[in-house]
């Protein structure tokens, strides 16, 4: 069954309700656009109803709406201010690692996805690596 991605913009907030929804490629799509927004995504499978909504959330009146959706699987999700300079930054990282980093980082197989941190605020973006520079160099 496929997944359907839904993109959700609540007050200049970004709710990416999909697996792995947090990740380079969607999210240097929506930084070209010159769009500033919090970004509310998950760097892991969730459920197949996605993220729990709370009520409160579509009767906003202030404060930041991301606060108002959680994984169902109580999994954190991964919450940060859409920067190019931060996301660059973060490929540039992982451009930099070696197999054996990568190999501790990674998320997902299929296509591959490691963590890489996404400046000074904790938060964390999926990056996808290329099969080969998983392969162990030989002497």
């Amino acid at each position: 069954m496929k997944r359907l991605l839904i993109l959700t913009c609540l007050a200049l907030t970004l709710v990416l309700d999909t697996c792995y929804g947090a990740s380079l490629p969607l999210l240097e799509s929506v930084a070209r656009r010159g769009l500033e927004l919090d970004v509310v995504g998950a760097t892991t499978k969730l459920p197949p109803d996605g993220l729990l909504y709370e009520p409160e959330l579509f009767r906003w009146a202030g404060g930041r709406p991301g606060a108002r959706v959680s994984a169902r699987s109580g999994d954190p999700l991964e919450r940060f201010r859409l920067d190019s300079g931060q996301l660059r930054r973060a490929a540039e990282q992982v451009d930099g690692w070696s197999g054996e980093v990568l190999e501790a980082r990674l998320r997902r197989r299929h296509p591959n996805l490691v963590l890489a941190p996404l400046g000074e605020g904790g938060a964390e973006i999926l990056v996808p690596v290329e099969p080969q520079r998983f392969r162990r160099q030989r002497d």
